[in-house]
């Protein structure tokens, strides 16, 4: 099957560690599983400087960003029309797939007048995602919920990765016949003994010293400020304790290299690629995903499937899918996030386990991953969801004639 993904992600190249590798190793899935995939990156504003974090606007920019938000991405759509028609009658797709955009029309209008099935890709309602994260946007009441409701309606399936993000999506105007839930995933991480122990030398690390990895952005949601203050608490019990902060960008990371730079215990890596994050994981002992508590966590967050993937035990907040995954097969330790101490209390507790404790509860971890989480699991899912529209749109044209 011929594959063209339409993909307006700011960060497609890489601003976010997990939306990078899930778009990249899905598409890799899908060719595995002989199906022709073109991306398409369709957003201008893909690289953003300063690390990922947006540039700092003047006022008059600020209050066009603030309240015209929504005529500027009607506007893209004018814009983006002739290169999207461009690269489907190039591309020529059996299956159009289309990231949920803001106010984004183009893609969905034109795969309806060349009769071409849609599928959407999407965590959240867009909506839903800059009431929690940009509420100073102006979105408004009609336009925009009526935009993103017409792309919904349409699709012939709607992929998303969590349950509770699914039914925000129906919410929203998402068939529920046609929503279908794909989780992350990740690639399992065998330990590798010599592997670890020449990374954790290149890291200054001793083999009596544990390891608190964590990886990915450092936005606000993804609770890094959480992590920073537990690990001061822990300090104090456990001074030989170490934290790896692996990643980049998002608005906390001035905050995490004044960390770095005012305690020798913190470790900040800057972004580095996938083999290199691989390569940390071995030299970590365990995995910490602290997010903020939040209603709707609707995340299928990829660090907890890469920590559980290479064996780690994982320290998190039971949220939505991560209390799922840790309590079908013990494997981690959950916290309160609403209590300020249940985050250093919960680290201790995982530093406070016999080391082959802590590799029985990886081991659970990894074969959860195995059994059915890879990346390879994702791919045949999402195989199955695009053979479904194709299906769908054809049985359709044929009651149409």
């Amino acid at each position: 099957m011929r594959v063209l993904y339409f993909n307006y992600l700011y960060d497609a190249d890489g601003v976010s560690l997990g939306s990078s590798v899930k778009i990249r190793r899905l598409v890799r899935g899908l060719e595995e599983l002989g199906h022709q995939v073109q991306t398409a990156w369709l957003n201008p504003h893909a690289c953003l400087p300063s690390g990922g974090v947006a540039p700092h606007r003047r006022p008059i920019r600020h209050w066009l960003h603030r309240y015209f938000a929504v005529p500027k991405a009607l506007l893209r759509n004018v814009q983006a029309l002739p290169r999207e028609q461009r690269n489907l009658k190039r591309g020529r797709p059996d299956v159009l797939i289309v990231r949920l955009d803001f106010c984004r029309l183009s893609a969905a209008w034109l795969a309806r007048r060349f009769g071409i099935p849609l599928v959407i890709d999407a965590d959240a309602p867009v909506l839903e995602e800059l009431r929690r994260f940009h509420p100073e946007i102006r979105v408004g009441r009609f336009v925009a919920p009526i935009s993103e409701q017409w792309v919904l309606k349409r699709a012939d399936r709607v992929f998303t990765p969590s349950a509770v993000g699914r039914e925000l999506l129906i919410r929203s105007g998402a068939s529920a016949d046609r929503t279908i839930v794909i989780p992350n995933g990740a690639d399992v991480l065998e330990r590798d003994p010599e592997l670890r122990v020449v990374t954790r030398r290149e890291l200054g690390y001793s083999s009596d010293q544990p390891v608190i990895g964590f990886v990915g952005a450092f936005n606000r949601f993804h609770g890094i400020e959480n992590l920073l203050s537990a690990f001061r608490q822990l300090s104090s019990s456990h001074p030989k304790a170490r934290l790896l902060l692996v990643g980049g960008g998002g608005d906390h990371e001035p905050a995490v290299r004044r960390a770095a730079e005012g305690n020798p215990a913190i470790l900040a890596t800057g972004r580095v690629g996938a083999d290199r994050v691989r390569e940390l994981l071995q030299a970590m002992d365990v995995g910490v995903a602290p997010y903020s508590p939040q209603s709707d966590f609707y995340f299928s967050p990829v660090k907890l499937f890469e920590y559980m993937a290479a064996g780690l035990p994982v320290v998190a907040p039971p949220l939505g899918q991560i209390g799922e995954l840790l309590e079908s097969g013990q494997a981690g330790i959950p916290y309160d996030p609403t209590r300020p101490e249940a985050l250093a209390q919960a680290l201790r507790a995982a530093l406070d386990q016999a080391g082959s404790e802590r590799e029985r509860i990886g081991a659970r971890a990894r074969r959860i991953i195995r059994e059915g989480y890879t990346w390879e699991h994702a791919a045949e899912r999402l195989s199955r969801v695009l053979e479904e529209a194709r299906s769908s749109r054809a049985q359709s044209a044929s009651s149409d004639r």
